[in-house]
């Protein structure tokens, strides 16, 4: 399904994988069905880093930091997520990951798309559960 505004919750907890900087994970938002175009926002509970980022052919960083709410031992991190028009707030394990939500600011924002789930690094398992997505109007 295509999904405009919406929230989305899930749990997450990497089972298998080396345990260092590589190990982002996260979801997809607003992707074509080809993957041509999207937003990613992903965790490392390693180091206790999120990235939020824009993909059309080409990487932008639409923001990236420190989030002490990751749980950095093994186990479960919960992300939630709001996405209204270009506006996106991201909390783990309920905190917000900054006071202000994200923008994309650029001409022609990603309005309706797919969702997703992402694990970058390779020999990496993560465990996905209690998904849940809410349409807004």
């Amino acid at each position: 399904p295509q999904f405009s505004n919406f929230r989305l919750s899930v749990t997450t907890n990497q089972i298998k994988g080396p345990r260092d900087g590589g190990d982002f994970y996260g979801v997809v938002l607003r992707s074509t069905q080809e993957q041509s175009r999207y937003y990613l926002f992903e965790i490392n509970p390693f180091t206790g880093q999120y990235e939020f980022q824009r993909f059309d052919g080409s990487w932008l960083n639409l923001g990236n930091g420190a989030a002490p709410s990751i749980q950095t031992a093994a186990g479960q991190t919960n992300i939630f997520v709001e996405v209204v028009g270009n506006s996106f707030t991201f909390r783990i394990n309920g905190v917000p990951v900054r006071t202000r939500a994200f923008t994309d600011t650029l001409s022609s924002p990603f309005k309706t798309g797919e969702v997703g789930l992402s694990v970058e690094e390779n020999n990496v398992e993560v465990a996905f559960s209690n998904m849940v997505i809410t349409q807004l109007s």
